[in-house]
């Protein structure tokens, strides 16, 4: 077989690996109006069983499960409405992936933030393929997201807002069939699982 032409497959994201990245929130104004932005980046190699080639495999993965995020050199496409508002006057957002039964609940973000995505404003995703220690205040984030788009080191792709209640379930998604009972879905089935800089937990919501 032609090296060239294997396939390479990525792993689906895990609990584990949700738990372990960071993810950061901001609203920037550009030249076609307010942007917001996701920033996701894995921390560095902690584990003996990671170092910084396992780590951008494993994150290419969930770029794939993001809707297929793309290189930055390439078109930035526009990955489906995977982000989910919930709560009443502390909103929490909810990062929905593709046939998988996990969902990110991200660390809570600046009021704008939550304001422009509940407005259905459009959300930059960037993921960072390189490691990066977490990142203390909005200014060193904005710059090292800047920094490793401008070097190639980060896949991008553009979400909308979604009610999280009708979400397909991973056995929906792969047979396009809707569930039978959009209100009851794959909400109460799901893995829940929060970044939240390095404090992380798991939430196992699914029946017995």
């Amino acid at each position: 077989m032609n090296p060239a032409a294997r396939v390479t497959v990525l792993p689906p994201p895990t609990a584990g690996l949700l738990c372990t990245v960071n993810a950061a929130s901001w609203v920037e104004k550009t030249t076609t109006g307010p942007m917001g932005y996701l920033f996701i980046s894995h921390p560095p190699a902690r584990r003996c069983n990671e170092d910084p080639g396992t780590i951008e495999r494993n994150m290419r993965g969930l770029g794939l499960a993001l809707g297929g995020l793309r290189p930055t050199f390439e078109k930035v496409k526009y990955t489906g409405n995977r982000i989910a508002l919930l709560g009443g006057t502390s909103m929490r957002a909810l990062l929905m992936l593709d046939d998988n039964p996990n969902v990110l609940r991200l660390p809570p973000a600046p009021a704008d933030w939550i304001r422009h995505v509940a407005d259905g404003g459009p959300v930059c995703l960037i993921l960072g393929l390189t490691p990066v220690p977490p990142l203390a205040d909005h200014e060193k984030v904005s710059a090292y997201a800047s920094a490793i788009v401008a070097w190639d080191r980060a896949l991008t792709g553009l979400a909308g807002v979604t009610d999280a209640r009708s979400w397909p379930r991973p056995s929906d998604q792969a047979s396009a069939t809707p569930p039978d009972h959009p209100a009851d879905n794959e909400m109460s089935r799901r893995t829940f699982v929060t970044s939240a800089c390095g404090l992380t937990r798991v939430v196992d919501r699914r029946p017995e």
